[in-house]
């Protein structure tokens, strides 16, 4: 496997590390003090990484031309104007959510929650699969290089790892963190839930800055 192909897919990796998404629903989660975070949180990722590693797939076994329609669609400018006014409005609607507490993130223990991680990872992956352009990019250059089929699924596998290695690194620094730190954290997300309400909020607000982020370069 060529050392400049490892670099390349490499770097595409670094910049398709940071998903606000994922991070802001770990932030959550790891300060909410609770038993099972590590099984909610191993779920949730292992969704994302799943997902993500089965769309590249499809991408190297040719469904590419369905993304190159997708970023078509994007540059016609009343599309992409329809695009970010729909993520202006939702980052706007999350701070008139009802403050009552989410079904999304139920109160009690049980196999629930492993539904709900289940579910967040999905949505994660739907919100920004479309427009993970980095990750395309990777796709396109593992396809169009003269490697086996297993060196392939290698790169794919260890690109997505990288992609939910952020998360992971969030959760350790929370959990080897001292006292301090977790309750000025803790403190953070007590301040952020009384401004955007409910854990609906935190979604509709990330989602928004998401299609934002994605479409204010096709104005």
């Amino acid at each position: 496997m060529p050392m400049e192909l490892l670099l390349i897919v490499g770097g595409l990796a670094l910049l398709d590390m940071i998903s606000p998404v994922a991070l802001g629903v770990t932030f959550y989660w790891i300060t909410e003090k609770r038993s099972d975070i590590v099984e909610k949180l191993s779920i949730y990722l292992a969704t994302i990484a799943v997902l993500y590693f089965s769309f590249g797939l499809l991408l190297l076994l040719g469904l590419d031309f369905l993304l190159d329609n997708v970023a078509d669609l994007l540059q016609i400018k009343i599309i992409s104007w329809f695009v970010f006014l729909i993520g202006i409005t939702l980052f706007v609607i999350s701070f008139y959510v009802p403050k009552k507490r989410s079904t999304l993130v139920p109160a009690n223990r049980g196999p629930i929650h492993r539904g709900h991680a289940l579910f967040l990872g999905v949505f994660t992956f739907l919100l920004e699969a479309g427009t993970a352009l980095p990750y395309i990019a990777a796709t396109g250059i593992i396809a169009a290089a003269d490697s086996t089929w297993g060196q392939n699924l290698a790169l794919l596998g260890g690109y997505n790892l990288l992609m939910i290695l952020p998360c992971i690194l969030l959760y350790m620094l929370f959990h080897f963190a001292g006292a301090s730190v977790k309750e000025k954290a803790s403190a953070l997300l007590q301040k952020l839930e009384q401004s955007t309400g409910s854990t609906l909020s935190w979604i509709l607000c990330l989602a928004g800055l998401v299609l934002v982020y994605y479409t204010v370069d096709y104005l």
